[in-house]
């Protein structure tokens, strides 16, 4: 399966007449093998034994490129930093407000708060891009684990709410310049 994934996303490289250079390969096969939602430091320092010529600006350039073809996003960090992720499945994102830990949540009516986030906006968004903020890491376990699908439904209705809350606000503050 995760060969069929790379394959995919090397063939949206070639349709884009992007180069497969040996460094594209070697990040996009680490993005796509590990779920850990690195930063390019990470990255950096998983692939520089493996691949002695590989820079921190390499890895930047291509997260960049991957980022603008849709093959990752980009997860703003507590700290102020990035995290990347392979967004293979569209999927949401939790993220622990203590401890900055990110788990992915692959909801099974994603399409259908996609749907509704269309209807009430008028326009397509990314919902890759809308984290769940949450405060206790016993939530983010238990939305991992799917054990409890109460909680799950409780989250997505606080999305909901919450982003009706931010796209009227950006809204607001759109129409004021």
């Amino acid at each position: 399966m995760e060969n069929d994934i790379y394959q995919k996303s090397l063939n949206l490289l070639r349709e884009n007449k992007v180069r497969i250079t040996p460094q594209r390969q070697i990040i996009l096969k680490y993005l796509i093998d590990h779920d850990n939602h690195p930063s390019v430091e990470t990255i950096y320092k998983a692939l520089e034994d493996e691949f002695s010529n590989l820079s921190v600006a390499t890895i930047y350039n291509n997260l960049e490129l991957f980022e603008k073809l849709g093959i990752i996003i980009q997860i703003p960090n507590q700290d102020g930093g990035v995290r990347y992720d392979f967004f293979g499945t569209p999927h949401f994102h939790a993220i622990c407000e203590n401890c900055g830990k990110i788990v992915d949540i692959f909801y099974p009516k994603y399409k259908e708060i996609d749907q509704e986030l269309k209807n009430i906006t008028k326009i397509s968004l990314i919902l890759c891009h809308l984290l769940v903020g949450l405060k206790c890491m016993v939530y983010v376990t238990n939305v991992k684990n799917n054990s409890n699908k109460n909680l799950i439904d409780f989250i997505h209705e606080i999305f909901i709410f919450n982003l009706k809350i931010v796209l009227v606000y950006s809204f607001f503050q759109l129409t004021m310049f």
